[in-house]
């Protein structure tokens, strides 16, 4: 099993990034790291399916918009 190693450092002079050592604690930090990848992966695909189906109501609103507009004098509508 190959494994990859990615290293990260902080600043301990920097506030925020102090305050980051000082949120993780004795925490597995791999363990840690991972969950914080995994969730912005979830994020990310969840999002992307958000956009697909807003797309997908938007294309609806328009098709439907169209009906509307090529409706006779007779009030029958003409399909496209």
């Amino acid at each position: 099993m190959t494994k990859k190693v990615k290293s990260i450092s902080f600043n301990d002079k920097n506030t925020d990034e102090k305050e980051m050592i000082k949120h993780i604690g004795r925490k597995n930090f791999s363990k840690y790291i991972k969950g914080l990848i995994r969730d912005d992966m979830m994020l990310k695909q969840t999002k992307k399916e958000d956009v697909t189906v807003n797309q997908n109501i938007e294309d609806e609103e328009e098709e439907t918009e169209a009906v509307h507009e090529t409706k006779n004098k007779n009030g029958h509508t003409k399909k496209q």
